[in-house]
């Protein structure tokens, strides 16, 4: 494997499984489910000042604005999670809160296509008890829509 498709925190080596490195995957799920509550948190706030926005808009238009704009609240879920995990460190902020970062199976960074895809899978397979079971069987604590997006949900702090 090339060191350009490893984890630069890792000393250019792939990720390694579960059995050789417990750390990395250690607590995963509760992290997990924090972060996604610290996230939730913030989207909230973020649908708040947007449906402000929007009814001012659209009170400002006598209704047309909204016809345009509502329907595109639902993007920005998708584009907080998607935009925030391509980032350098490929975490969103409830993720950095709990020490935690999303990687390739080999180790490197997600592109933007690969984010879109874990971030809509995740919400089209938004079964939360469903999602959480599959990380009880499986030594990397992987969630569904890691499975289905080769994705790796990672403890960041063990790496520095």
């Amino acid at each position: 494997m090339a060191p350009s498709s490893s984890h630069p925190s890792y000393g250019g080596r792939p990720l390694p499984d579960a059995m050789a490195a417990p750390f990395l995957y250690d607590g995963i799920t509760l992290k997990r489910c924090f972060a996604y509550g610290i996230d939730l948190i913030i989207l909230a706030m973020i649908g708040g000042l947007l449906w402000v926005g929007i009814s001012a808009l659209s009170f400002m238009t006598l209704g047309l604005a909204g016809w345009f704009l509502w329907p595109l609240a639902p993007l920005i879920p998708l584009a907080y999670h998607t935009l925030l995990i391509i980032g350098p460190r490929g975490q969103t902020i409830g993720m950095r809160l709990m020490g935690i970062e999303v990687c390739t199976l080999e180790g490197s960074p997600l592109s933007f296509f690969h984010a879109a895809l874990m971030v809509a899978l995740f919400y089209l397979t938004l079964t939360f008890p469903l999602l959480l079971a599959f990380t009880l069987f499986n030594s990397r604590r992987r969630a569904l829509h890691d499975i289905f997006s080769g994705t790796l949900v990672i403890n960041s702090d063990a790496l520095r």
